[in-house]
């Protein structure tokens, strides 16, 4: 006998790429992004059962950070990181791997965008951006984090440079040239104000 209903199960990060005939027809049901806890004991799970050795303490947790509590997003970077690595994964792999810049590179550039002459600044700032293929968006990401870590004896007033970041932020949203808007992230760390 068959079913006068069926049901469907559409499971997305971006409701909003879905057709709006489709949208209207389902109900959404939203989930927060997983615990760090959760998704490292997880990938400690899948890496004792495929047989991949965390090397370094914490790469677990790393692949969380970095993916900001999409589990199937550390799966894949931790399969990625895996065949990068021939199964022995170590902390600088996976920032190699994913392409994002460690946090010793991260707290080097914010030193240098503070100390530096502007010149110096840019070499270093290019550098993470070409050199270790990061975009300018994840650049002004990990900036932020890192001002907010270790960095508040250093802008007695950041919010300034925070609205200046987020402005360089929109900029890229709506479609700015990445090398004008990594000019504009290193200016804006030489105003007088910050």
């Amino acid at each position: 006998k068959s079913n006068t209903n069926a049901r469907f199960f559409l499971i997305c990060n971006q409701v909003g790429k879905i057709i709006q005939p489709l949208q209207s027809r389902c109900m959404r049901f939203r989930y927060p992004p997983l615990r760090r806890e959760f998704i490292e004991r997880r990938l400690k799970f899948i890496a004792d059962q495929e047989r991949i050795r965390l090397v370094t303490p914490g790469v677990a947790g790393v692949v969380a950070d970095i993916c900001k509590g999409d589990m199937r997003k550390c799966v894949n970077v931790l399969q990625s990181v895996s065949y990068y690595c021939n199964g022995d994964i170590h902390t600088e792999k996976i920032y190699e791997c994913v392409g994002y810049a460690s946090p010793c590179e991260v707290e080097t550039a914010l030193m240098t965008l503070c100390t530096k002459p502007r010149h110096e600044a840019m070499l270093t700032i290019q550098e993470l951006h070409t050199g270790k293929g990061m975009a300018v968006a994840d650049l002004l990401n990990a900036l932020h984090a890192a001002i907010l870590t270790f960095g508040k004896h250093l802008f007695p007033r950041p919010s300034t440079l925070f609205q200046r970041m987020a402005t360089i932020e929109h900029s890229l949203s709506c479609g700015g040239n990445e090398s004008v808007q990594l000019y504009a992230l290193v200016g804006c760390f030489y105003f007088d104000d910050t």
